[in-house]
């Protein structure tokens, strides 16, 4: 795989294509034999699964977040017209809190649906 393998066109300590590929296919192999003994799948997850995983998980958070956003910003504005702070910011962000879990929690199940 070094040197010693090349036809002498080539530098030495440079290895080919060829000592590559032979070496990622005794690596592949070796690999899958370590996984059988310990008890792995053969394959990983597919990266695609886990990107839509991913994904899944950042709308749910982010629809946690704007449901706290959203919630605090009309109980700001409604504490501001009527002059009655703290009491409906606070109320808007218990309010937006529960809508941002419930979304959470309809995303999660229709993602169960799915599956």
């Amino acid at each position: 795989m070094t040197s010693s393998s090349n036809n002498g066109d080539d530098e030495p300590g440079v290895i080919s294509d060829a000592d590559r590929r032979e070496f990622k296919a005794r690596l592949d192999k070796l690999g899958g034999k370590l996984g059988e003994v310990r008890g792995e799948p053969a394959s990983p997850e597919p990266t695609e699964a886990r990107g839509r995983a991913m994904g899944t998980a950042f709308r749910m958070s982010a629809e946690m977040i704007a449901g706290v956003v959203v919630g605090g910003l009309l109980g700001y504005a409604i504490d501001a017209g009527l002059g009655s702070k703290p009491l409906a910011l606070i109320i808007g962000l218990l309010f937006g809190a529960g809508v941002g879990i419930y979304n959470a929690i309809r995303s999660a199940k229709a993602m169960q649906n799915k599956l």
